[in-house]
């Protein structure tokens, strides 16, 4: 005879807890190497107050900063609810809250029960100038996507991030796409051209805490990025301007023999205005004169106006000009006596003895 036993199926359920950042150990735990964060009171502007923005799925998230002699406050900023992600939070720390110093941030997350912490980075924040911006690049960017790493969908959250290393932006090339119509007899006839214009981004050597953010938070998320660079020899200056990504080249990563390594990015304007075109009319010949209009003097001569402090006498010159001698009328006793000439302007003295 078959012997029953009682079967019992247990229901277990799987916590993901956050990983971690290991590159800590290379001396961020110590703010040997910490990531910049320039912020001020003084002023409003995006550019001159870096922010930093923390998103993990979970129950409960609080973020808290570590100061140099080991104690621990709460962060200033903004919390971030996610509209279309029940189970996510985030928080955007507001660096122009907080004093100069150095701070490691602390993560601390409750999920499904589970509590811990770690380590997100190690941020040294200064007062904003313009000398410490100097050779420095910010790029601040906002999230709207579905982002798999973090399994959050960030739609209509609000959610931003930035961040500053050294580096440069600009070496604008405009890259002029044209159309253009041959005829029978090989004359030709523009139909369009457009600027597709490219920016290149170029970050200094660093050390895999700015690279990995640079990568994995910013550009590879982003829906809008913006750049500022404060460097004072570039060819043009760039502050919030609106970028994307160009489609066609992938940032590239460019490695030393050590532990430092430099990223270029390929940027296009977020707005492509750079164009004309076509529009019904290509011979357009009806208004064209080739005549200078009148009243335009092409000779190269400059016009002065010569004139006394009664405005008795004027005269207009564009050349050498002598002025006449100056007439003098003497009257004694009220009676004209003689009539003189002499050097306008001169050294003239006239004696009359009676």
């Amino acid at each position: 005879m078959a012997t029953v036993k009682n079967v019992h199926k247990a229901q277990v359920k799987l916590v993901k807890l956050p990983t971690p950042f290991e590159e800590e150990d290379r001396g961020l735990r110590l703010c040997g190497q910490p990531i910049m964060v320039l912020a001020t009171m003084a002023s409003s502007k995006r550019y001159k107050n870096d922010l930093t923005g923390i998103a993990l799925v979970c129950d409960d998230l609080t973020i808290e900063l570590e100061k140099e002699d080991g104690s621990v406050i709460s962060a200033l900023g903004t919390a971030v609810d996610f509209p279309f992600q029940s189970k996510a939070k985030g928080f955007v720390i507001d660096w122009r809250q907080h004093t100069v110093g150095c701070y490691k941030v602390r993560v601390n997350f409750d999920i499904d029960g589970t509590t811990g912490w770690y380590y997100y980075g190690a941020f040294n924040r200064q007062e904003w100038t313009m000398a410490r911006a100097r050779n420095t690049v910010q790029m601040f960017v906002t999230l709207n996507d579905v982002v798999r790493k973090d399994g959050i969908n960030y739609r209509n959250s609000g959610f931003c991030n930035s961040i500053r290393f050294v580096g440069t932006f600009g070496e604008m090339q405009p890259n002029y796409e044209v159309e253009n119509l041959t005829y029978h007899d090989r004359s030709r006839k523009k139909v369009r051209i457009e600027a597709r214009r490219t920016y290149t981004l170029t970050t200094s050597y660093l050390v895999n805490c700015y690279t990995n953010k640079i990568d994995a938070e910013h550009l590879l998320v982003a829906n809008n990025i913006w750049i500022t660079e404060h460097n004072t020899f570039n060819h043009n200056q760039y502050q919030h301007f609106a970028v994307i990504l160009d489609e066609s080249k992938s940032p590239d990563y460019n490695y030393t023999d050590g532990v430092y390594a430099s990223i270029t990015a390929t940027f296009l304007d977020k707005v492509a205005v750079h164009e004309s075109k076509y529009d019904g009319n290509i011979e357009a010949k009806q208004n064209v004169s080739f005549d200078l209009p009148s009243g335009i003097d092409c000779s190269g001569t400059v016009a002065y106006l010569i004139n006394n402090s009664d405005n008795s006498y004027n005269k207009t010159i564009n050349n050498d000009f002598t002025l006449p001698d100056e007439v003098i009328n003497i009257y004694v006793n009220g009676v004209l006596d003689s009539t003189v000439s002499v050097p306008t302007l001169g050294n003239n003295t006239i004696n009359i003895t009676n």
